[in-house]
């Protein structure tokens, strides 16, 4: 899967740009860091560690982000038909209400 993903990223044409500055010896490190990986430039170096800081992250109960935003829409759309079905009862009720004061004033 993972092997996948890369060769998929190879084949993404590639539109934006970040820049960012370092220290010389930021960019030392950084650039010794891609010759122990076996990285094939800085550039790539560095877009894989972002992608897997960004893949990585987590939600409030340290599962990724795509899970917790599914997880969180999940109980919206719950909250959500517990509202609907609410207003129905309410609506029902006062229907009800209506009907027993009618029926009240049609027995007096």
């Amino acid at each position: 899967q993972q092997a996948r993903g890369l060769f998929m990223a190879v084949l993404k044409r590639r539109t934006r740009m970040v820049n960012f500055r370092l220290s010389e010896d930021e960019y030392e490190y950084l650039k010794n860091m891609c010759l122990n990986e076996g990285a094939r430039s800085i550039s790539d170096f560095a877009r894989a560690a972002v992608c897997r800081s960004l893949a990585s992250h987590s939600g409030p109960q340290g599962e990724g982000l795509d899970a917790w935003v599914r997880k969180l829409n999940g109980k919206v759309e719950e909250l959500d038909r517990a509202v609907r079905e609410l207003a129905e009862q309410v609506g029902n009720g006062s229907r009800s209400r209506a009907r027993r004061k009618l029926e009240i004033a049609e027995s007096a």
